[in-house]
């Protein structure tokens, strides 16, 4: 009996068996491949060029109130209106 060789099907579609995976694990011991090419898709995207900081602050109730109208009326999130006003604060 012929014994078949698994194959596994990748998020893109590409379909890859384990023959392939062993020369790629052999390019990457044998730094043949470029790992900084690899899309990281994992994560949120970055607001500028260094990961960012979470800053956690407390607000009154009625300031959430007030902040989740605003957040309903414009569409954004609230770290978008808080980003926003934090930088128009700071450039006053």
């Amino acid at each position: 009996m012929k014994k078949t060789n698994p194959h596994y099907v990748l998020k893109s579609g590409r379909v890859i068996n384990d023959d392939k995976i062993e020369k790629l694990s052999a390019k990457i011991e044998h730094e043949q491949f470029d790992l900084s090419q690899i899309k990281r898709l994992r994560g949120r995207p970055r607001l500028g060029k260094d990961p960012s900081v979470i800053i956690p602050v407390r607000l009154d109730t009625d300031l959430v109130d007030e902040l989740d109208l605003r957040v309903h009326d414009s569409g954004q999130t609230r770290s978008e209106v808080i980003r926003l006003a934090l930088k128009r604060y700071l450039a006053s």
